[in-house]
């Protein structure tokens, strides 16, 4: 059996698809009318062959374990990053000024998603 993770929230199913860097194999949204700032997500999960749900808003809160799943949750693979280069190695690449992201004790994803959209927009490495 293929490991999940459940990912939740706006931000984080928006990037996960977007990233296309872990097998997304479901998108579930919570039934009813989608508020216009799930819209993209849905057209996003549609144009990627990404299998698209509902489900009640109790079932979206039973698999994300909590209640600030926003209205959609992506049932993810295991996100497995390719061996990093050393930091000696990196800061000897030829880059004039290597810049690194370090953070620790991040509790809300948000945040996270934030640190790294902002860490990519001015040039740190992945």
């Amino acid at each position: 059996m293929v490991s999940q993770d459940i990912l939740y929230g706006i931000h984080p199913v928006l990037e996960a698809i977007r990233a296309r860097r872990r097998p997304v194999s479901a998108v579930i949204f919570i039934s009813g009318k989608l508020p216009e700032r799930l819209t993209q997500i849905w057209e996003l999960a549609g144009a990627a062959g990404i299998p698209v749900k509902t489900a009640s808003g109790d079932r979206l809160q039973a698999l994300a374990k909590n209640d600030r799943h926003q209205g959609v949750i992506a049932e993810a693979g295991v996100f497995r990053p390719t061996p990093a280069e050393g930091l000696a190695d990196i800061a000897v690449s030829g880059s004039a000024s290597p810049f690194f992201l370090v953070a620790d004790g991040i509790m809300d994803p948000m945040n996270l998603g934030a640190l790294i959209r902002t860490a990519l927009g001015v040039g740190v490495r992945c």
